[in-house]
């Protein structure tokens, strides 16, 4: 089904993906910090889109961060769009840091969009859409799984922090669900 920009139901939909990509789940027993979200969690976010050991000296005086995994996750099979993903374990703050990257070009958002009305089941429950689950998925078995499981047997007691902009959100949220 192909999405015309115009209709009402569009716009309403695009208004409910940005706000559901910008939840952040805090456990019941944290507190919002904004020392926390601009020194931490905020730079953290930089990391899938600039592949860069910066973002993190930035934030860290002592982590390990492998890469950024990058992988195609086009549902149309052209090769045009990619998602991204990484781990990090921050020893200064004893927690392991999972971060998406959120859409990438007016080519992925289209095909984000076109999609939204095909889902697929959720293992936590109901359904989700089929490209953002696959972009999650596809990220994940990418080599930020291997990552993370390499990081929680080295670091078993590390807090898990995870954090994603814009289709990196929608990812954070199926983490926290898987």
């Amino acid at each position: 089904m192909r999405v015309k920009f115009l209709q009402p139901h569009f716009w309403i939909t695009l208004v409910f993906v940005t706000a559901f990509a910008t939840i952040v789940t805090v456990s019941a027993v944290s507190q919002y910090s904004d020392e926390f979200a601009r020194r931490k969690f905020w730079p953290m976010t930089a990391v899938p889109y600039a592949n860069d050991k910066r973002c993190t000296d930035l934030c860290f005086n002592s982590y390990e961060y492998y890469k950024t995994v990058e992988v195609n996750c086009d549902l149309m099979k052209n090769g045009t769009d990619t998602c991204a993903g990484a781990a990090i374990a921050s020893n200064d703050d004893k927690a392991i840091i999972l971060t998406f990257r959120g859409t990438a070009g007016d080519h992925q958002l289209n095909e984000e969009m076109n999609s939204l009305w095909d889902k697929v089941p959720f293992p936590g429950g109901g359904n989700v859409s089929h490209y953002f689950y696959n972009a999650f998925l596809t990220v994940w078995n990418g080599g930020v799984k291997d990552d993370f499981y390499t990081f929680k047997n080295r670091y078993p007691n590390y807090e898990i922090w995870i954090t994603g902009h814009s289709l990196g959100g929608v990812s954070v949220s199926s983490k926290y669900i898987f």
